[in-house]
């Protein structure tokens, strides 16, 4: 029994020490990342386990971090791949977003992963491009669970399906499932255009909503 118990006491110990070291290096990540320090963010090596203290949050900033440096232009595929890969796990980490005064932003953690995504996207052909519109689209969905309503999810989804739709709106003119799908994405983008329109997603909504417009003449009997 007194083995036993010595060796509970060890096992909390070690537990003590891997939660204190996630914390030191959350006080670290967040320090450098507050001085926009972004590239020394970038190269901290990540090692906690998904149960560890604070764990989420190390993904989260770096995650920011590599966003940052991606929108800067400073090796863009480099750093949106590892905005991607932080930021997914931070956000398939993170359970609560609101801790007290600790407000995790979880919208903005969505909206960067999305356009991080978008931004490779548009940096690949053929496959490789058609692989991260269906993450796109998957992830937005995922944000739109979330936070119902919001302009940035709704933005990325129907931009995704739009993606996705024009190889069949040229090889299928006459397809009436096409057109039901164009008509769709329309109608989820216009229902919230008035509110859209006095957002930073303004010209984005209005741009998006153009192109689907113009296709729809090529197709055959699409009112």
């Amino acid at each position: 029994m007194k083995k036993l118990f010595q060796v509970t006491l060890w096992f909390i110990f070690l537990v003590s020490l891997i939660a204190c070291g996630s914390i030191s290096e959350l006080k670290n990540l967040k320090s450098e990342h507050e001085k926009g320090h972004y590239a020394t963010v970038v190269k901290i090596d990540i090692k906690c386990k998904a149960s560890d203290n604070a764990c989420n949050q190390l993904h989260l900033i770096k995650g920011d971090a590599c966003y940052r440096l991606g929108k800067q232009e400073i090796e863009p595929k480099k750093h949106f791949d590892c905005a991607i890969e932080h930021l997914e796990k931070g956000i398939k980490l993170t359970s609560e977003w609101k801790l007290g005064d600790l407000d995790l932003k979880q919208d903005q953690s969505y909206e960067n992963l999305c356009e991080s995504l978008r931004e490779r996207q548009d940096m690949s052909k053929g496959s490789e491009a058609d692989k991260f519109t269906r993450r796109l689209l998957e992830t937005s969905e995922n944000f739109e669970k979330a936070l119902p309503g919001n302009l940035a999810a709704i933005y990325f989804n129907n931009g995704a399906k739009f993606t996705l739709l024009r190889g069949a709106i040229l090889s299928a003119p006459d397809d009436a499932q096409v057109c039901a799908a164009v008509n769709s994405i329309l109608s989820s983008l216009k229902a919230v255009s008035i509110e859209a329109a006095s957002s930073k997603y303004a010209n984005n909504f209005s741009i998006l909503i153009g192109d689907v417009e113009a296709v729809k003449p090529a197709l055959n009997n699409c009112q």
